[in-house]
């Protein structure tokens, strides 16, 4: 993930591309990392939290669990992997 987006902003800011190992190390240095990373590393209280917040929202649930996903993501900022 963090090399996708990296390279997209090399791209467009029109910087030199940088070797894939070079990408990863400045990922690492930055903390950015993928929701893979970001859901392994979350406590499964909070973790569950955020699924119960999103199931309040949604009483006669007609939502499927991607809309819920995105629904956290765009409430928290938290990307959970699923």
């Amino acid at each position: 993930m963090c090399l996708q987006v990296f390279h997209l902003h090399c791209v467009d800011a029109e910087l030199p591309i940088t070797s894939e190992a070079t990408i990863t190390r400045r990922c690492k240095s930055l903390g950015l990392f993928g929701s893979g990373t970001a859901t392994r590393q979350m406590p499964d209280l909070v973790k569950c939290q955020l699924v119960l917040d999103q199931m309040g929202k949604n009483p006669m649930s007609r939502r499927g669990p991607k809309t819920a996903q995105e629904g956290i993501l765009f409430d928290t900022g938290i990307s959970l992997a699923r």
